[in-house]
Order: C-alpha cells, then sequence, then structure tokens
C-alpha cells in the first residue's frame, strides 16, 4: 500500500495565502518616528575604494511635541558596504548600532541645519569595533500630520516631521580586526513621522 503523501511546505504556503487572500483581514502597524540615511563614504588609510553606508533609527526631531526643540537624539542601526569590484564579491565591510546627539543651529519654518556627534559600535564576524563621528546636516521639512481615517474599510494616521536633506560627517573607526581608519561621508537623509494604521483587504 503506498505511503500516505502530505502537502509539502511549499504547498502549505500557498493554501494559506489562496484562504488568506479570498478572505477579509487587516493587519495594524506601528511606524515610529525616525530618520533614514544612504551615502558613499571613502576610507582615508586603507584605500579600500567606495564603501556604501546605510542606517536607519528613531529620531526625536521627527516626535510631534519635539519637532521644534534644538536638539535631536537618535538611535539606530546601519552597515558598511563594500561594492563588487576586482574580482571581489560586494560585501559588509561593517554593521552595528549607533547613537546620536545633534543641535540645530540655524532654523527657518522648514528648513533647519544641524551640528552634532555620533558614536558607533561596529561588528564584523563576532568582532567588535566603535567609530567616533563629526557631521552636519540641512534639511528641508514641514509638520505633517493625517487625521485617523474613515473606519472599517482603512484607518492611517499620524503626526511628526516629514522631510529630506543631505548630511556629511568624518571621523575615526577602530575597527573589529584591529585596524583602524579615518571615515568621510556624504549623503542624503529622509526623515519621517510617526504613523499608525490598519490596512484592511476584502472590505467593500
Amino acid at each position: 500500500m503506498p505511503a500516505e503523501r502530505r502537502p509539502t511546505g511549499p504547498a502549505l504556503a500557498v493554501v494559506f495565502a489562496v484562504l488568506l487572500a479570498a478572505l477579509p483581514g487587516c493587519f495594524p502597524y506601528v511606524l515610529p518616528p525616525g530618520q533614514l540615511e544612504v551615502g558613499l563614504a571613502r576610507d582615508g588609510k586603507w584605500g579600500q575604494g567606495t564603501i556604501a553606508h546605510a542606517t536607519a533609527g528613531i529620531h526625536t526631531a521627527s516626535i510631534p511635541t519635539l519637532v521644534d526643540k534644538p536638539m535631536d537624539f537618535g538611535v539606530g542601526y546601519g552597515a558598511d558596504f563594500f561594492g563588487a569590484r576586482h574580482g571581489r564579491n560586494s560585501e559588509v565591510r561593517v554593521h552595528g548600532p549607533y547613537a546620536e546627539a545633534s543641535r540645530f543651529v540655524f532654523r527657518r519654518p522648514n528648513v533647519r541645519v544641524s551640528v552634532g556627534l555620533r558614536g558607533e559600535m561596529l561588528i564584523k564576524d563576532g568582532d567588535l569595533g566603535w567609530g567616533a563621528l563629526a557631521r552636519s546636516g540641512a534639511e528641508l521639512f514641514h509638520e505633517h500630520s493625517v487625521p485617523a481615517g474613515p473606519w472599517p474599510c482603512e484607518v492611517h494616521g499620524g503626526s511628526g516631521a516629514l522631510g529630506f536633506g543631505v548630511y556629511v560627517e568624518s571621523g575615526y573607526q577602530q575597527l573589529p580586526w584591529a585596524g583602524h581608519a579615518f571615515i568621510a561621508t556624504a549623503g542624503f537623509t529622509f526623515r519621517w513621522p510617526f504613523a499608525y494604521g490598519v490596512i484592511v483587504y476584502g472590505c467593500e
């Protein structure tokens, strides 16, 4: 007598997806106020070529009640990436958490310029290093507020700072593999407000 055949993992996933798509449902979400950075860096000591740099974190200058304050404090996570070159595949140079404190030294209703310091923990293959960077940024922003939408088919809301800008930073890194580097980075920032809502599908 042939053995009973049971659905495989991929088959069960397909069945679940079909059932999920056929039924009405909702998914609540909360997006904390924060900031994304993307840029390019150069290592002044080792000459390791152009390094892609990306970070994302929670920042107080995006919080509704703190948009007008003179300071921005942030915590998040970032990574540096080597590009593929000379037969070498692209790879992560270092990654790890960061903490930042910046002060807005120039401000207009929709423009602000900051200077500050950032500390980094650098991780590579289980080894740890650290970095200390001075930085400056300028951004165009506005206070964004979206009241909650109608129920039951859609609910979205939020408030805080929404903005776009540029930044530069430079400093010292004690690398996880016992080397050190003098790094300089320039790039773009995107700031988003606190947001919340419920995504509903299958609702008429």
